[in-house]
């Protein structure tokens, strides 16, 4: 019958057998595996016996940690600077040990490794084979320590980085005419054209943006994780762009605030819209150079 092995307590997580056969067990190193000696015990229908195991690797000696995705940047978890690019409240880690003998291995999953990261900004999560770090809802430290260490035999290395964190410091409400390219500056909404009573005088609709300003100075226009409201108007669309629309005079405010919003940031704008019609300059620009163009009397 099939010949079969017993691997002890102080052994399993350093050497492993292979399945009964009819052929010897065979005895592997395990990834990660710690010098140790110990016995494994074979046993057949005929009897046991056993064998002694002395397993020598080489010492550790230092230890690297790296993101999976270096041009990733962290955010706090839920912040509205997830909105935008690049960013994101967590990072896959790689905590590779090098060995005396000059082999390298990656060992952040292993159950010896132990992470840890400065300020309580984050926590960490086995995901498959790597180790995420998820920066926490409240961190605003713009820069924290991530330390892996490892014991393996009574030698203990250490490792560590320092990453970045970004999170929102600022909104902006801005105003555009309709085509949502040049900027509405005045204070004064009017109507388009007057040509009553043919025709109901409007006011001008505008297009409304919210900018978004991060505690390290990088800027973007940002369509979600906001919420507008407004106070003699209303405000139509979706994403980065909305459409303002004004039906009578009086004061008109736009404002907005992040969502969520634990650090109590908001901006505002107001206009005034008044029953009158806009007055318009002309100009022609014929955009030729003056060796093309001739006067003749």
């Amino acid at each position: 019958s099939g010949l079969s092995a017993t691997v002890p307590e102080a052994l399993r997580s350093s050497i492993a057998v292979s399945a009964a056969s009819t052929t010897p067990p065979v005895v592997s190193v395990v990834a990660g595996a710690d010098s140790v000696c110990g016995w494994v015990e074979a046993q057949t229908c005929l009897g046991n016996a056993s064998a002694t195991v002395n397993l020598t690797l080489p010492a550790p000696v230092s230890l690297s940690i790296t993101k999976q995705h270096s041009h990733h940047l962290l955010v706090p978890l839920n912040n509205v600077a997830l909105e935008l690019p690049h960013r994101f409240a967590s990072a896959n880690l790689k905590a590779t040990v090098l060995f005396e003998d000059g082999s390298k291995r990656d060992m952040q999953v292993d159950a010896r490794m132990s992470f840890n990261v400065s300020n309580g900004c984050g926590i960490f999560a086995a995901n498959g084979s790597w180790m995420r770090l998820t920066i926490d809802s409240t961190c605003r430290t713009s820069s924290i320590t991530l330390s892996a260490s490892l014991t393996l035999g009574g030698i203990t290395v250490a490792g560590s980085r320092d990453v970045s964190v970004e999170w929102l410091t600022a909104l902006e409400v801005e105003l555009y005419y309709q085509d949502a390219a040049y900027a509405y500056t005045s204070m004064e909404l009017r109507y388009r054209y007057n040509c009553a009573p043919t025709t109901e005088p409007t006011f001008h609709t505008l297009k409304v943006k919210t900018l978004a300003t991060l505690n390290t100075g990088a800027t973007a226009y940002i369509g979600s994780r906001l919420v507008y409201s407004v106070i003699g108007g209303s405000l139509s669309g979706s994403g980065i762009t909305r459409r303002l629309s004004v039906s009578s005079r009086g004061t008109v405010e736009i404002m907005v605030e992040a969502s969520p919003n634990p650090d109590s940031i908001s901006d505002s704008v107001t206009l005034e819209a008044l029953a009158e019609p806009d007055a318009y300059t002309f100009e022609w620009v014929l955009g030729l150079n003056s060796s093309t163009v001739q006067t003749r009397y």
